[in-house]
């Protein structure tokens, strides 16, 4: 079975789930995959909170005893739609405390290593510019694993980077905060994105799952754009198959 850790944001999480939906080889009910979408916010530590100092407490420990209540009931793959958790003072203290109990058996599907594999494989000679959260910023979640592949990158500079992260953040017109995608956040990542692109990138990574909320429709015509869910929700699928 397949399973969906939610909740950061939940809107994120029902859209990952809709991806598995949507690439389904499914002509009825009982064709499509058995899937958990387990979205307790509540419990769970705000991210870039966490990155920032603004909180102690990791929620990798409540994902990881989530991830442990989510096996009890039949999952054996597990995806978590939130790029800012694969930072590696997140990603690393659920790997170790899921590694280190012998009652865990699960496959937890890390959504930054699969994004970058695709771009090497399909755009590996293309600049590409990241758009994320404070958090995956100032960690270089996206950085340090593009640099890996040795693939070029550029981000915005640090007063746009906060720009970015208020499009998901600020209280009046986040995407976060309104469960919608307002003018102002989509004035703010079309911004970013021009900008990026006089960079030299081609490629837009939305390096953050709320972004990954905005309908294609509504991005520049001219740039590619990668999402990481879309990305997640396919290798759900392959890996259970």
């Amino acid at each position: 079975m397949l399973g969906i850790i939610g909740g950061m944001g939940p809107h994120a999480g029902k859209n990952l789930f809709d991806c598995i939906l949507n690439h389904s080889n499914a002509s009825k009910d009982q064709d499509h995959l058995p899937v958990v979408l387990w979205s307790t916010p509540h419990k769970i530590a705000d991210r870039s909170e966490f990155l920032l100092g603004k909180t102690d407490i990791n929620p990798a420990v409540q994902v990881a005893e989530i991830a442990r209540q989510m096996q009890a009931v039949g999952v054996e793959i597990i995806g978590i739609p939130c790029n800012t958790f694969h930072a590696k003072p997140i990603w690393e203290v659920l790997l170790k405390t899921v590694q280190s109990h012998k009652e865990y058996n699960l496959k937890i599907l890390n959504m930054i290593n699969l994004t970058v594999g695709y771009i090497a494989k399909v755009y590996p000679e293309t600049i590409v510019g990241i758009l994320g959260t404070m958090g995956t910023y100032q960690y270089n979640v996206y950085g340090d694993a593009l640099s890996e592949r040795q693939i070029n990158f550029v981000m915005p500079n640090e007063n746009d980077q906060i720009k970015v992260h208020q499009s998901v953040y600020d209280a009046r017109f986040g995407i976060k905060s309104t469960g919608i995608i307002t003018a102002e956040s989509l004035q703010i990542v079309h911004e970013q994105i021009k900008q990026l692109s006089q960079q030299g990138a081609a490629v837009i990574l939305l390096g953050c799952t709320e972004l990954s909320l905005i309908p294609i429709d509504n991005l520049p015509k001219e740039n590619i754009f990668v999402d990481p869910v879309d990305i997640l929700a396919k290798a759900m699928i392959e890996a259970y198959q």
